[in-house]
């Protein structure tokens, strides 16, 4: 998925990728450190204003995808599984945990 997705938006092998997940749309304050705001629609905005079409967001989990789902936007599922060690971790501590594999596999793929 991940290899078909890149593919389809990278422009000369490059790509803009984030992860999300729904702690970047922010509805319970109660787990947002920085006092809750939808930081994931302030990234929307900015691809749209700055019209950033090699964009490619890593969807991690159900709320985000509804999010994104009918949006013009490019995302992906991620499917890379969080280590045990991570589990009980705060989420925006998962998102770190997965990106560094996404980056290699990325790279291994050809783009940057």
């Amino acid at each position: 998925e991940l290899a078909a997705a890149l593919r389809k938006v990278a422009i000369n092998g490059e790509v803009m990728l984030t992860l999300a997940n729904g702690i970047m749309i922010c509805t319970n304050t109660t787990i947002c450190w920085w006092g809750g705001g939808n930081i994931l629609e302030s990234f929307l905005q900015i691809l749209d204003h700055n019209s950033i079409r090699n964009h490619l967001i890593g969807v991690m989990d159900d709320e985000t995808e509804r999010y994104l789902t009918g949006r013009p936007y490019n995302w992906f599922r991620v499917k890379n599984v969080i280590p045990k060690s991570q589990e009980n971790s705060h989420p925006a501590n998962k998102v770190s945990t997965i990106k560094y594999t996404l980056l290699k596999e990325i790279i291994q793929l050809g783009y940057h």
